[in-house]
């Protein structure tokens, strides 16, 4: 997939590999912005039985929720493009990402591992300091919410305490030094509130 969000932009699309002797037919699905934009907020909402989250109700309610736009005629192609587009990708994110290490406390940093999508982060009060880079008019995003939350199951203790802490900063081609410095500098002060109190 080659979507916005993801380490290569190249405006959408994927491919997915399949065993032999499964066969693949490609198909145009009709697709519905607002089909999306309803399951996205089914899926928002912890409070419903699992049973309203599985793939079969979704299409029962929603059948054009999912789109299938081809963006490259073939696999080569995409794989000549994701090489050409890689170097460039991985220059800018190892730039960006000196220098959230440079401004943000180490103590606060997940590790190089972590870092290739995005500079990931584990900070208190994760809301208050989300609210800080908006008001900013910055960006980042929060770690993924427990599906524990919305299709039901017993408690996932690690996947909550890294839902209510870790922080993506932004580290894509769609960033600038500036910013960075501009997020990298709201993170640090936060964390020097928390230190102090």
């Amino acid at each position: 997939s080659t979507g916005r969000a993801k380490y290569i932009d190249l405006g959408g699309g994927g491919y997915a590999f399949l065993a032999a002797g499964v066969s693949y037919n490609r198909s145009n699905l009709h697709f519905d912005p607002e089909h999306a934009r309803a399951v996205t907020e089914n899926f928002k909402m912890p409070s419903l039985a699992p049973s309203a989250n599985t793939l079969e109700t979704i299409n029962a309610r929603w059948p054009d929720w999912l789109i299938s736009r081809a963006t490259f005629a073939s696999w080569p192609a995409l794989r000549v493009a994701v090489a050409a587009e890689c170097h460039r990708i991985d220059s800018h994110k190892s730039k960006m990402n000196a220098i959230f290490e440079r401004i943000i406390p180490k103590t606060a940093h997940l590790g190089a591992e972590f870092n290739s999508w995005r500079f990931n982060i584990s900070a208190p009060d994760k809301p208050a300091l989300l609210a800080k880079i908006f008001a900013a008019g910055a960006f980042a995003s929060g770690h993924y919410r427990p599906m524990n939350h919305i299709i039901g199951g017993p408690s996932a203790q690690v996947a909550e305490y890294l839902d209510q802490r870790v922080v993506n900063l932004f580290n894509d081609c769609h960033t600038d030094a500036a910013q960075v410095e501009q997020v990298a500098a709201i993170v640090r002060d936060h964390l020097q509130n928390f230190a102090q109190t």
